[in-house]
């Protein structure tokens, strides 16, 4: 129980001479205390009523005497003979070790040897004894302790003497003494045998026994940390160390009354045969047990440490729990792993011992890993150990402060003083020492006495105290110095005492800058925001680092938007104009993403370049602090080969006419005898990716998801990685250069840091060309394939100069290509000839549309609303996209991408999904389309409403359409009419009355909202009269350049213009309030009240439900009022009906059943056919995710994992019952199996997934349908 290193020698015992060398141990009732609060954090978990059984107490009774009655047999050998039931090699572990024949034994100790071996021959009879033997064993070794230190105080010199060390007494010496209630060394170590091989039995024999696995993994842990604390071996001398200093942390926190969850504890999982151990943190210890030996048992090669557990043994390993408060536990587990460095933990962990030494060298590195010695040692230095012994350095004590926690005492460090005459005081912290009444403003000296302990200022801290307050003449002493010694400023001082360099100090004045300083952080962001004078005053003498973490504590705190947005509003004012640079500056580094580039080594390199400049500390903290490193994805198949856009922008009449020489050329045929690509009945390419022939040198390529990542060359990374540290470079000159210092700052850094930083970057481009060899052997092993970028580059420059190729709408990742004379016909007809909905403006030129643009910006005053769009400014394009259903029809967009005024749409798109947010009219409309399973519920309580109210079983009519071409088929007069009743409509409402205008957050659209503009950040205040006047001026001033011409939309409107889907909902909103106002006024339908008209539209997706007594006239009825409902749309508007099958059909991504209550809604893959039994699985609707090992990416495993997430997180929002979630898990395994997820990946996604399911569908998800997939398996994907 203390700390050993390699060249100690061992205590003996009894010790007649004790070495200085020798390792200084604990007093022996630390020893009692130590094994009974591990034992008690252990019965805690065995107290849970899964670990009770329904014997009782007269069976227990039974059950002991047979047991002690037990004969037990030994061979010739004098060995005993273990049950044939147990003595399979699976079962026995590589220490178990035969009990032998000992004449020496008392009638005690041989009923216990016969109890050990009934429990071996009846493991189910013997739950409750398994008990028995623990508390004996305990028992025992708590006595023999009591003995030997009783012993040893009677032969010591000095009453007072410590024990150096607790061992097992020999056996002939308790034979001798014939103790009748003490086991012996060899009993106890069978005893825990006994209960390992009873763990691993009911692991791999009996595996249905989960429980009782449990029992025997807590019953032996019990025993197994009294004997690595107790026994004197170097394999075990580290994990001794590590539960001493776990459980002495315990001690403190009671200590201090810090209040102890029952949700949070570190554990340690550790094996008292050998050196390995496991640190890690949980909120269920018995979960996440059950978790570590479900993975001891199948485990797999790439999981380090499973695969040292499997070496030692199934039942090899142990575990000790730790209660700590759940704010620090994720901390104080990384702090330990850092320090011991356990041999089972894989993250967290320096692997090399070079980088390990300098970390202890370096006094940064000292600060942040603090050492976790046993309390009141006396040596006053560490040694660390290497590979080599002469690289054996001494650290001392004092360089390496502990942090809060894991501390070298365990009090804090403690601040004591005296004010003038009067008595000395106590304080906790330096904060409160300068804080206090008779600290400020005084004039004599005051002299402070450092209490080393724990170092609790950080960073921040010192910032905030060092802006706070003004301390005058420090002077301090060293406490290995006799000279005292000037201290210079406060944040010096306090990073002295964190070192422990400092024993006592004095300062002759302490003035405080303001009234602000018994104020929190939270607290301090708060008065900020509300009063605008105190953030100058408060903010002015504080650091970069600490306004950025104040200006980040105000964005997570304060919840009012208002006081929020004021608050950041003030903070990056006074931060621009102290330091004239902006809050949101920082090093951004972008890189493009290669497979194993770690984030957090390119991030050090960063660091080591601000280091090599000549820049004040306060700059340097900074800028370390605002480093950004961001990896851009690498592009995507589609991106390379997709030119549908690029064709429609550049599109002509000269090119179209193909007998000019500048005409597009048909190399149609020639293409098709290289590449295998078949023609169609005009002799033209047009064919979509996934139907090429197999033997089609592009069939690998193209049949594929096009969305998939391709694979970079490594030369690209050189390439990237030069220029982007010239911008980094370029970056701090330009940041240090606003903040006051001389203009582009030298960068001259030193040997150290030159070096450091040349080691870090070979470390870099090793590691990405060590992990690109890597995925090429795992994809040459699953026999995968990813592109190389060069390769779809060069298949490029091949095709583009003869086809368009382009992504089918609403066939995702699929591709279709067509010949360019074929899709210049296309291109002609839809835009230049079709002369109902494009007129040609001769007299209109780009500068003309441009100034159009900017007068009525000038003259409308919508400066106030959005800035102008001036980077790369032009007038929409138009192009095509061929569509899923039937590639020879196109879908008709335009992009407003450089359009001047697409801020000002945007925001007035805002501003009127607002307003129809708020107008309360009957509507079928979906603002949201995670909002489906909250209506879909609304409509079947109706239908239940209508059901108990008629007492009769309704008959439900269904109609499920789609609005044909909405946007391009609106006409202006039918759009006007639905804004201005919009506009009215929501003046009557409540929530608008007497305020004429919306304000949109333009950073967060669930802020924005009806009344004039509030105090804060990115927000346009517009009047109603705003909305509609821009909304109208879109609408009729839709100009496009198309063959060097402009084009002006008479019809219809733009889809791509930000407030075209706004306008389509306010439309079909205005039709569907007309409707259900004028039924309402019908009596037929209303006179008895006996039928209702129900229905959920998203956008152009609609679908009708009418609920009325099944009768004929009913009937009727129900079907006249779809009729009336598909009349009542505007003329231009065309409803083309969608598939319905008996009240069945699809919404979105789910379905809706009308016809089956028990499933309501569900979420159904697109990919999948309901109205199969076994439906083969085909891309309806293209591929489903991006394929695993046939997309590029740095993490695949990740990527992989979002995107199930994703997908369950759709499941939820539109699966309503159990059913529906069962059906709905049922439809998306095919694209797993199709995307080659592993299924593993995907069930334990699953498992993970179940909290956030809603409470009435979590107990079917982990009872019935996590288990139905535990045995189901696709065999040919495999996990890397």
């Amino acid at each position: 129980m203390y700390l050993k290193n390699k060249k100690q020698k061992k205590a003996n015992w009894p010790p007649n001479v004790r070495s200085t060398n020798d390792p200084l141990p604990i007093r022996s009732h630390d020893v009692n205390r130590i094994i009974r609060q591990a034992h008690a954090n252990i019965d805690k978990v065995l107290s849970q009523d899964m670990y009770t059984t329904n014997e009782s107490l007269v069976y227990d009774s039974v059950v002991r005497t047979m047991a002690k009655q037990h004969a037990t047999t030994y061979d010739v050998d004098g060995k005993i003979i273990v049950p044939s039931s147990i003595s399979h090699t699976l079962c026995m572990g590589r220490y178990f070790v035969h009990y032998r024949r000992n004449i020496h034994d008392n009638k005690r100790q041989t009923a216990f040897i016969n109890s050990c071996i009934f429990a071996l021959t009846y493991p189910q009879k013997s739950k409750m004894l398994l008990h028995t033997i623990t508390n004996e064993c305990t028992s025992s070794i708590f006595r023999m302790i009591n003995r030997t230190v009783k012993n040893h105080k009677q032969s010591a010199s000095t009453p007072d003497c410590r024990i150096p060390g607790v061992s097992f007494h020999n056996d002939r010496s308790a034979t001798r003494k014939n103790s009748r209630h003490t086991l012996s060394k060899r009993h106890i170590f069978f005893a825990l045998n006994v209960i390992k091989t009873l763990q691993v039995y009911y692991t791999k024999v009996d595996n249905r026994e989960a429980t009782e696995r449990l029992r025997c993994f807590y019953l032996q842990s019990k025993i197994a940390i009294m004997l690595v604390l107790i026994m004197d071996q170097k394999r075990t001398h580290t994990t001794s160390t590590v539960i001493t200093a776990l459980l002495e942390m315990s001690k403190h926190f009671e200590k201090n009354n810090v209040q102890q969850e029952p949700d949070s504890f570190i554990y340690l999982l550790f094996s008292n045969s050998s050196k390995h151990m496991y640190v890690g943190e949980t909120i269920n210890v018995d979960i996440r047990m059950r978790a570590h030996l479900n993975m001891s048992r199948k485990t797999l090669p790439t999981l380090s440490a499973y695969k040292i557990w499997r070496t030692l043994g199934i039942g090899a390993m142990s575990v000790m729990p730790i209660p700590v408060p759940s704010s620090i536990r994720k901390a104080k587990e990384t702090e330990i792993i850092r320090f011991f460095a356990p041999t089972m933990n894989v993250k967290c962990i320096m692997k090399s011992h070079n980088a390990q030494i300098h970390k202890h060298k370096s006094l940064e590195f000292s600060k942040l890993c603090r050492p976790v010695p046993i309390t009141e040692r006396e040596h006053k230095f560490r040694k660390i150990p290497t590979e080599k012994g002469s690289k054996n350095i001494y650290v001392k004590k004092h360089m390496m402060p502990a942090t809060a926690g894991l501390k070298h005492k365990l009090s804090p460090t403690l601040y004591k003083t005296g004010f003038g005459h009067r008595a000395c005081q106590t304080f906790s912290s330096i904060r409160e020492l300068f804080l206090h009444r008779h600290s400020v403003g005084t004039s004599h000296v005051v002299e402070v006495e450092v209490i080393s302990g724990s170092s609790e200022i950080t960073k921040i801290q010192q910032d905030t105290l060092a802006s706070e307050v003004r301390v005058y003449d420090i002077i301090a002493v060293s406490p290995h110095q006799e000279y005292p010694f000037k201290v210079y400023t406060l944040s010096s001082l306090m990073r002295y005492i964190n070192a422990g360099r400092i024993a006592s100090f004095i300062y002759s004045g302490c003035k405080i800058r303001h009234s602000y300083t018994h104020l929190s952080d939270v607290e301090k962001v708060l008065l900020i925001g509300k009063c605008r004078t105190v953030a100058q005053n408060m903010l002015w003498h504080a650091t970069p680092r600490q306004i950025h973490h104040l200006y980040q504590t105000a964005g997570k705190s304060i919840r009012l938007p208002t006081v929020r947005e004021n608050a950041l509003r003030q903070i990056s004012y006074i931060f621009q104009k102290k330091y004239k640079i902006s809050i949101h500056s920082g090093v951004v580094l972008r890189l493009p993403s290669y497979y194993g580039l770690d984030k957090g080594k390119v991030k050090t390199y960063v660091t080591t370049i601000i280091d090599g400049y000549h820049l004040p500390q306060h700059i340097k903290e900074y800028l370390r602090r605002t480093i950004s490193v961001v990896l851009t994805a690498q592009p995507s198949i589609s991106s390379i080969l997709s030119n549908n856009i690029k064709f429609g922008q550049t599109w002509t009449m000269e090119q179209h006419d193909f007998s000019s020489s500048e005409g597009y050329k048909c190399n149609c045929q020639e293409l098709s005898d290289k590449f295998m690509i078949p023609l169609d009945d005009d002799g033209h390419i047009r064919i979509n990716g996934i139907d090429l022939p197999t033997e089609s040198p592009l069939h690998a390529l193209l049949s594929g998801n096009i969305r998939n990542k391709a694979r970079p060359d490594l030369l690209h990374f050189s390439y990237s990685w030069n220029e982007q540290i010239k911008n980094v470079h370029y970056q701090i000159r330009n940041i240090t250069s606003k903040t006051g210092c001389r203009s582009g700052q030298p960068y001259g850094p030193s040997r150290r840091v030159l070096k450091m930083s040349s080691h870090i970057k070979n470390d870099i481009f090793t590691q990405v060309y060590n992990k690109d060899s890597e995925l090429s052997t795992i994809l040459q092993q699953h026999e995968a394939y990813i592109p190389y970028l060069h390769e779809i580059v060069t298949l490029r420059k091949q095709l583009s100069p003869y086809l368009v190729m382009s992504e089918l709408g609403k066939g995702k990742g699929c591709i279709h290509i067509a010949c360019k004379q074929y899709f210049s016909a296309a291109e002609k007809s839809t835009f230049w000839d079709n002369t109902d909905h494009f007129q040609h403006q001769p007299n209109m030129t780009t500068e003309s549309v441009m100034k159009l643009w900017d007068d009525t910006y000038v003259e409308k005053g919508w400066s106030r609303i959005a800035p102008l769009h001036t980077s790369q400014v032009k007038v929409p394009y138009l192009y095509l996209q061929p569509k899923r259903k039937d590639f020879l029809k196109f879908r008709p967009l335009a992009s407003y991408y450089c359009h001047k005024l697409k801020a000002v749409y945007k925001v007035a798109g805002q501003a009127l999904m607002v307003i129809l947010k708020t107008i309360q009219v009957p509507h079928m409309n979906l603002f949201e389309t995670y909002s489906t399973k909250p209506k879909v519920n609304e409509i079947f309580r109706e239908i239940d409403e209508f059901s108990r109210e008629y007492n009769c079983t309704p008959h439900i009519e269904t109609y499920s359409g789609d609005v044909q071409q909405l946007f391009t088929q609106l006409d202006f007069d039918t759009v006007k009419k639905s804004l201005e009743w919009a506009i009215s409509t929501v003046k009557s409402t409540k929530a608008a009355r007497g305020r004429n205008f919306v304000t949109v957050n333009r950073a967060d659209k669930n802020l924005s909202r009806i009344g004039p503009k509030y105090s804060g950040m990115a927000l346009s205040q517009l009047s109603f009269t705003d909305i509609l006047d821009i909304c109208l001026f879109d609408t009729q001033n839709a100009y496009f350049e198309k063959n060097n011409q402009i084009l002006k939309q008479v019809f219809g409107i733009a889809q791509g213009s930000p407030p075209s889907p706004s306008i389509s909902v306010s439309v079909l909103m205005y039709s569907e309030s007309r409707f259900l106002t004028s039924i309402r006024d019908d009596q037929r339908f209303t006179r008895f009240r006996n039928i209702k008209i129900l229905g959920i539209r998203y956008i152009d997706d609609l679908r009708i439900v009418i609920v009325c007594i099944a009768i004929p006239d009913e009937i009727a009825k129900s079907k006249e009022l779809i009729e009336l409902f598909i009349k009542s749309l505007p003329e231009t508007l065309l409803l083309e009906p969608e598939e319905n099958f008996d009240n069945t059909f699809r919404f979105l991504e789910g379905f809706q059943f009308y016809n089956n209550p028990t499933i309501k809604a569900a979420f159904v893959a697109k990919n999948y056919n309901l109205n199969e039994s076994q439906p083969e699985y085909t891309l309806t609707a293209g591929f489903p995710f991006q394929t695993y090992l046939g997309s590029y990416s740095d993490n695949p495993k990740k990527e992989m994992e979002n995107n199930i997430h994703t997908r369950l997180c759709s499941v939820n929002a539109y699966s309503v019952t159990p059913d529906a979630l069962d059906l709905a898990i049922a439809s998306c395994m095919p694209d797993f199996k199709f995307s080659n997820y592993p299924l593993r990946s995907v069930k334990n996604i699953m498992k993970r997934f179940t909290p956030k399911l809603d409470q009435e569908l979590q107990e079917m998800w982990v009872k019935t349908i996590i288990p139905k997939y535990n045995n189901w398996r696709y065999d040919h994907i495999q996990m890397f």
